[in-house]
């Protein structure tokens, strides 16, 4: 309701979330509480990151429009994975796969896991960083009413 109410879309919602759960007192300070909000966080990531484009890659298809030019090509999407697949086992022109930002299909179980570390850690920086700041304003409200 509050992504409804505030206009927020849906992967800014879940920012915010993070956020206030990163700021609530006691939640960060147990390993229970941290490993649950870096697990939520990991997940988004995840999502935003890798999911999608491996799925939007892997049905897209190169084809050359001029043999003497590499440049000139269209991409195409086939319909199902099948057609995917069985364009790739044709090799030649429809074989080639287009790659996205994140090349999913090429990046190793450990390089992925490495890069989502370094994105979860990142994040907890950033969160806490926010904290500070909130933490900073409310020090000097307080100083102002006094």
């Amino acid at each position: 309701r509050a992504q409804q109410d505030l206009k927020l879309y849906r992967r800014e919602a879940r920012l915010v979330w993070e956020s206030l759960l990163f700021m609530q007192p006691g939640l960060w300070q147990s390993s229970r509480g941290r490993n649950s909000l870096e697990a939520l966080v990991a997940a988004r990531l995840e999502e935003t990151n890798f999911s999608h484009c491996a799925q939007a890659a892997e049905r897209k298809r190169l084809v050359q429009t001029n043999k003497e030019d590499e440049r000139c090509f269209i991409v195409m999407r086939v319909k199902d994975a099948t057609q995917a697949v069985e364009s790739s086992n044709k090799g030649g022109e429809a074989g080639q796969s287009a790659h996205g930002r994140l090349n999913v299909v090429t990046v190793s179980a450990e390089e992925k896991a490495a890069k989502m570390g370094e994105m979860v850690e990142e994040r907890m920086e950033q969160m806490a960083a926010l904290k500070r700041l909130v933490e900073r304003g409310v020090r000097a409200a307080k100083g102002a009413h006094l």
